[in-house]
């Protein structure tokens, strides 16, 4: 963005202050100072003068220009539109149908007192509807009313079960919480005693198994203690008969075990398979035991990693079942805080419909230009259907771009000056109110930011997308003696004007100068308000 530099004076403040549109210095693309047409409009009729002392090819004419007062400003200019608040005159429908429902009330509007264009004041009627529709809306939302008092009183039940709930619920986990450790210490015990327990029981089932084995043993060995006796008794009997002894005896208790060897030769068969059979359930039982204790030893581990999660879960719940319980109880209150809200909205919205039945009319809630009527008699209107919009004068911007090259001179807040197309004459002010950080356009040569600035003054004349020209001022003298930066000459390092006298005679006056914005130039002495200074150039002759 190039930069225009712009100055006023007491009688021509407007043609010296207002700046060319930017457009024009973007296509020179050359930073030019603002003030550079207004001086041309400025300047008085030409006098020409020829000069004594020029060569015969060329003579010098000159071109008058006043020596002013006012202010001298440089800045940053930008084209740019007009953008209007709209607020939207609604008529807000409160019946409960949707609005999809052929039955869902709609109100007639019977008048429309507005046209675009108009300006309005608060409280000017807009627009009249129905009083009979409103009557039926009313109807519908006081029922509406009464289901939303029985769902309040309904909330204020559930919040009060819900806190002793949730009481129950702080005191059940508090109390776990407190007993954490002794569970712990009760769970270990109580998986080491079970694998105590198992243990206990496979060393029976192991004893079991060895009397059996024993008592089989014993079984077979029986055989070869019988055969022994008998054998013995045997040669008794042959030792006695040698000795000439009665070995009658011997032979009857001989003839006994005998019988007793031959029954046990009967029965072993039997005996040995039912100690067998015994022998077999007994080392199934054992080995069950076995397996049982091993897995109880190798999940010994895992009982007390679940028994120290279980602690730690309980002792977790001691540090947020407070929390816990605040949430739910806030919970319960929230929900009868937004059934109260509910209820209190219904009850703003019959007072709403109450008002209209006075007379039906929807008035203007702001102060504006009507930008738009959106109906007209014989219309029906529902939920928040717009009637009409209004240009809100208290909220009224005009949007521009900033090149890159400038946008770090602009900050929110920043003054500026704006002239309008419409009104050219007229000077309003403003503020920077936002400012985008993105580019609005980019592009190999260009890069360009959106910005807002806030109107002041009378706004309310001003239309939507009107163009205009926006100057952030980067300096500036007020209340100064000035004249044409092309009026004042250098030589030997020193100032000077050539000034027109009252006679017409010429003169040359030396003057101190001040700040230039490239247009206008301060002159600190030598000049007067009033005085007609004289632009020199050369011609051919």
């Amino acid at each position: 963005m190039e930069q225009n530099n712009l100055s006023t004076n007491q009688q021509q403040e407007t043609l010296m202050e207002r700046p060319v549109p930017a457009g024009f210095w973007r296509r020179n693309r050359k930073r030019i100072a603002a003030g550079v047409v207004a001086l041309a409009v400025v300047g008085s009729v030409a006098y020409f003068y020829p000069a004594s002392a020029q060569e015969e090819e060329t003579q010098a004419v000159y071109k008058e220009t006043p020596v002013t007062r006012g202010d001298i400003t440089a800045g940053i200019s930008e084209t740019g539109n007009a953008s209007l608040e709209a607020i939207e005159v609604t008529y807000d429908d409160y019946s409960t149908g949707s609005s999809d429902d052929e039955s869902n009330v709609k109100t007639l509007v019977e008048e429309v007192y507005v046209k675009a264009g108009q300006r309005v004041e608060v409280g000017d009627p807009i627009a009249k509807l129905s009083t009979e529709d409103i009557e039926e809306e009313l109807e519908d939302l006081q029922q509406s009313y009464k289901e939303a008092e029985l769902a309040l009183e309904q909330a204020k039940l559930d919040q009060q079960s819900g806190e002793i709930e949730a009481q129950t619920t702080l005191e059940t986990r508090l109390n776990d919480a407190e007993n954490a450790e002794l569970n712990y210490e009760l769970a270990l015990e109580e998986s080491d005693g079970n694998v105590y327990n198992l243990k206990q029981s496979m060393l029976d089932a192991e004893d079991q198994v060895d009397e059996l084995e024993a008592e089989l043993e014993e079984l077979k060995d029986m055989g070869d203690e019988y055969r022994e006796d008998i054998s013995n008794l045997q040669q008794a009997i042959s030792d006695a008969q040698a000795a000439g002894e009665d070995t009658t005896a011997l032979e009857e208790e001989l003839a006994a075990l005998e019988e007793e060897y031959q029954d046990y030769k009967d029965n072993l068969s039997d005996n040995q398979r039912d100690l067998e059979k015994r022998i077999a359930s007994a080392k199934s039982t054992r080995d069950s035991a076995q397996l049982k204790y091993e897995i109880a030893v190798n999940g010994m581990s895992l009982d007390q990693y679940n028994a120290q999660v279980e602690m730690e879960t309980a002792l977790g719940y001691e540090e947020t079942v407070q929390t816990l319980y605040e949430i739910e109880i806030a919970r319960l209150a929230n929900t009868v805080a937004s059934k109260e809200l509910a209820l209190e909205k219904l009850a703003d919205q019959i007072e709403d419909l109450e008002a209209y039945l006075t007379d039906g009319q929807v008035k203007a809630t702001y102060a504006g230009l009507v930008m738009n009527v959106n109906v007209v008699a014989g219309d029906k209107v529902s939920a928040n259907d717009t009637l009409a919009t209004i240009a809100n004068e208290e909220n009224v911007y005009i949007g521009l771009a900033i090149d890159q090259e400038d946008i770090g001179d602009i900050t929110l807040g920043k003054e500026a000056n704006v002239y309008f197309d419409a009104y050219p004459d007229e000077k309003f002010t403003g503020v920077v109110d936002s400012m985008s950080v993105t580019p609005a356009m980019s592009a190999s040569s260009t890069i360009s930011y959106n910005i807002q600035v806030k109107l002041s003054g009378d706004t309310n004349k001003l239309y939507q997308g009107m163009t205009g020209t926006v100057t952030f001022i980067t300096k500036e003298v007020q209340d100064v003696i000035m004249v044409s930066n092309r009026a004042v000459f250098t030589e030997n390092g020193k100032s000077y004007v050539k000034i027109k006298n009252d006679d017409g005679s010429i003169s040359t006056v030396e003057v101190e100068t001040g700040f230039s914005n490239g247009n206008m130039v301060e002159i600190i002495s030598g000049l007067e308000e009033g005085q007609t200074a004289l632009i020199e150039s050369k011609v051919n002759s």
